[in-house]
């Protein structure tokens, strides 16, 4: 099963039921979507797209990308999306990969950095379709559905269960983007985990607001193969996302937990509610009591946490609704879900006990083929069927997954070790006063490392840095309290809510000088 599958089963079940509305509400039925993205194939076959080629898709969410993404699969090429945070340069290194076998590439020409992509890309003699403006050398996608294809009785291509099917980048924001292969066995396997953890139903409305080429983005997949609606976000400010929801009569969404204290910060001043509203997914953090009982107010609806990354299609763990009754469990991310196992090993690879931290594994059919052109990396973080994440954490007597942070983030400070997620939750737990916080590992001669806060307060909010530094010694021990505080305007992070650590380290430098 490939991704052009899932539709085609949607479309001779529902044909004319809507399955994408984008925020300007424009409506794309089963039907239109199948027959345009099949058409879109046919004409790529015709410019000498091949099965195994890769089909570069770098843009900002829309329909014609989900389009490109369908058409690419239905002839056996392989969709490989692009982070458009990314610069021109490390998007053409990417695509200039001695292992990658570039063929076309659909370009959403909306900045200067996606302008001198295409021309890149051009120069390289790669098949560059505009999906926005045009440029000099690429083809406007609308010509693509222009007049009769050659290909136009082209069949949909039968991938083996090992063959990839889909590609995706690690963010790269803390070194170079590495390129994921999915193959149609993991693509199975994420479905089946995750319709059935998350409970779709035909009737959903799911607003999605992860980029397309974020993990988190491929959601869309499940309203597809459901037969549901998709309605592509138009943004992530809190008002943009309380007009969608309300608007679109959204049923599903999901975001980080930063966005969720916007919005019902948000809800709480214009008085709004969703009263379709059934279920808000979350990752990448826990989720604090105060937030918690924040969306019970306001939102009033299932609240489900996950936890998984780019090498596991978000296959990891999970924290149910039920499990969210409890405040005591709101600090896990829950347990296994369905065809996954998970262990905790020391630095030895020796099994951990219940409460002993240690390196968390995952094993499942969701666990990547592997990293493009990296076998050395592959073997190195796949063991045995299982993948070795690089964060920390342990399980409890009852079998549920604490996160204390990721293994290159420890701080060992005077010999202790530290995790800055520990210094972030105590912050965050001064209450109202404290709007977001982030801590970095900041290199020092006494001490070898020592943790730096970045702290942005509420405007009215008078809080100091000798507060929070108290604060932290008291709940942490004093070998745990930040050395420095400083008050910023913004943490910078990327759109999975996760904060960019090397934006946080040039901020650092530029305030010490």
């Amino acid at each position: 099963m490939k991704p052009f599958d899932l539709l085609e089963y949607a479309y001779t079940k529902f044909p004319n039921k809507t399955a994408l509305r984008s925020a300007q509400n424009e409506t794309v039925s089963y039907k239109k979507l199948f027959k345009r993205s099949k058409k879109l194939g046919c004409s790529l076959a015709a410019y000498g797209v091949k099965p195994g080629d890769d089909v570069i898709i770098y843009g900002r969410n829309s329909i014609q990308f989900i389009e490109a993404i369908f058409a690419s699969s239905f002839i056996g090429a392989i969709p490989t999306l692009l982070n458009i945070n990314w610069s021109a340069e490390v998007a053409v290194a990417c695509v200039r990969d001695p292992e990658a076998r570039v063929a076309a590439a659909f370009v959403d020409a909306y900045s200067e950095e996606a302008i001198l992509l295409a021309r890149e890309l051009v120069k390289l003699g790669i098949v560059v379709i505009a999906l926005d403006q045009a440029i000099p050398g690429t083809i406007s996608y609308e010509k693509l559905f222009d007049g009769e294809a050659p290909s136009d009785t082209l069949e949909p291509f039968i991938f083996c269960e090992n063959d990839t099917i889909l590609q995706l980048y690690t963010s790269g924001t803390t070194g170079v983007p590495k390129c994921v292969m999915l193959s149609r066995k993991n693509f199975e396997a994420w479905l089946l985990m995750t319709i059935v953890d998350e409970r779709w139903t035909h009737d959903d409305v799911m607003l999605i607001t992860f980029p397309f080429f974020h993990v988190a983005g491929l959601c869309f997949f499940k309203s597809i193969v459901m037969g549901a609606e998709v309605v592509v976000g138009s943004g992530v400010r809190a008002e943009d996302l309380e007009e969608n929801i309300a608007k679109f009569s959204i049923t599903r969404c999901g975001f980080p937990p930063i966005l969720l204290d916007r919005l019902t910060a948000r809800m709480e001043q214009t008085g709004s509610s969703f009263p379709l509203l059934r279920s808000v997914g979350y990752g990448s953090t826990c989720i604090s009591p105060e937030l918690m009982e924040r969306c019970n107010f306001y939102l009033k609806c299932d609240m489900r946490q996950a936890y998984g990354m780019t090498e596991t299609i978000t296959a990891g763990a999970s924290l149910t609704p039920e499990e969210h009754t409890s405040s005591a469990l709101l600090n896990t991310v829950g347990k296994p879900m369905l065809g996954v196992r998970l262990k905790i090993v020391n630095e030895f690879g020796a099994l951990c006990q219940e409460g002993e931290s240690g390196e968390i594994a995952i094993k499942s059919d969701a666990v990547m083929k592997g990293y493009r052109g990296n076998p050395s990396l592959t073997n190195e973080v796949i063991q045995d069927g299982w993948y070795y994440t690089k964060d920390i954490g342990y399980l409890d007597e009852a079998g549920y997954l604490h996160i204390q942070g990721r293994k290159d983030d420890m701080i060992i400070s005077g010999g202790e070790n530290m995790f800055p997620s520990e210094l972030v939750d105590c912050i965050k737990s001064m209450g109202a006063a404290v709007e977001d916080v982030a801590v970095l590992g900041v290199e020092d001669k006494t001490w070898g490392k020592i943790p730096v806060a970045f702290v942005v307060k509420q405007s009215n909010s008078d809080i100091t840095e000798r507060e929070i530094v108290d604060t932290c010694a008291k709940k942490l021990g004093r070998y745990k309290k930040p050395r420095q505080v400083f008050f910023i305007d913004s943490i910078p992070r990327g759109q999975n809510g996760k904060v960019i650590a090397e934006d946080l380290r040039t901020i650092y430098r530029q305030l010490v000088g």
